[in-house]
């Protein structure tokens, strides 16, 4: 697994994280950042919208990301693309989709699960980052090279995070993307209602997302933002889970998903209803979750009729400050420990 430190400035950082791996870097927009022709005018305009945005509700995130490009010998255009790739295209090109569980009901606080699921080629570019953040909370998170996304992270005051998307049906125009309010809670939130607090105020842009907290004081909840619209959903008989649609009363109805996304997301939910009750409230039934092949509604993806792959997994125990992370699908890799030094 590739892993690297980041400390300095968010320019400071940003410009090491692009010198260091810019191959890796230029290889990664290269696979990624795919579309047919026509849509050019259209792309240019929503990502200086996101520059815009992102540069007035979080000023270190773009300069960041200008680190990257500099560092890369790239433009802020390319490195805006590669890390909004799901913003630009509306969510219609290289989906990022996963699976997320919390048990609750743990005498030591929250156990956190997540699969990450991606194209197949994205595990060349999966990394594990150390952040020493001068201006707020060191954190570590398992992100992809060139990139400022969070798969799962947790801070050094045990607030833990992980995502999975949601297609919403509307643009909002002043919102950012949704890795941009993530950054933001592992750099300034203790707890899971600051969390709650920090993304009322951070609308996304087009594309949502299921948003998993725990702190280390015990509490979680699912924040499911959304353009428009934003739930918080409280763990119901001491569990929360989600895969790839809204849940929350006021979001459910704002799913844009197509057919095929429905499908798959709706066939992984109710194999979480059904595999939850028998697995034990630990860390390594929660691993055994993340393991799961059985069909339909498969939590590790292998392709298949939704030509879908989990490349990596996460469990976290915010009380205990660690977070454990497969650097590839789960059933073929350990899920390694981690802290935030």
């Amino acid at each position: 697994m590739i892993e690297f430190r980041s400390s300095g400035s968010p320019y400071e950082r940003g410009l090491a994280h692009g010198r260091t791996f810019a191959p890796l870097v230029k290889e990664h927009i290269g696979v990624t950042c795919q579309m047919e022709a026509g849509h050019e005018d259209e792309i240019a305009e929503l990502v200086a919208t996101m520059e815009r945005n992102v540069g007035v509700q979080s000023p270190a995130t773009l300069e960041e990301l200008r680190g990257i490009a500099d560092g890369a010998g790239l433009t802020l255009a390319d490195i805006m693309t590669l890390n909004y790739w799901p913003e630009v295209t509306s969510a219609t090109v290289g989906l990022r989709l996963c699976s997320l569980v919390a048990f609750t009901d743990v005498a030591h606080g929250p156990i956190i699960g997540k699969t990450s699921d991606h194209p197949l080629v994205s595990v060349r570019f999966l990394a594990l980052q150390r952040v020493a953040n001068d201006a707020g909370l060191d954190y570590i998170r398992g992100t992809f090279l060139g990139t400022l996304g969070t798969r799962g992270g947790i801070n050094e005051a045990g607030l833990a995070i992980v995502c999975a998307t949601i297609v919403p049906r509307t643009l909002n125009r002043d919102g950012v993307p949704v890795m941009v309010l993530i950054q933001k809670i592992l750099e300034e939130c203790r707890t899971v209602e600051e969390a709650v607090a920090l993304a009322e105020k951070m609308p996304s842009v087009n594309y949502g997302a299921h948003l998993l907290v725990g702190d280390a004081g015990g509490a979680a909840a699912v924040i499911e933002r959304m353009p428009m619209r934003m739930g918080v959903r409280r763990p119901a008989d001491s569990l929360l889970y989600n895969t790839n649609h809204p849940l929350a009363p006021n979001t459910r109805d704002h799913n844009g998903a197509d057919a095929a996304l429905n499908e798959n997301s709706q066939a992984r939910y109710d194999r979480l209803t059904a595999l939850i009750p028998e697995t034990p409230r630990t860390a390594e039934g929660m691993q055994s979750i993340l393991r799961d092949h059985t069909e339909p509604g498969a939590i590790c993806q292998h392709g298949g009729p939704s030509g879908l792959h989990t490349t990596g997994a996460y469990v976290m125990l915010p009380a205990e400050g660690t977070m454990f992370m497969a650097p590839g699908c789960p059933c073929q890799h350990p899920l390694i420990p981690l802290k935030v030094e």
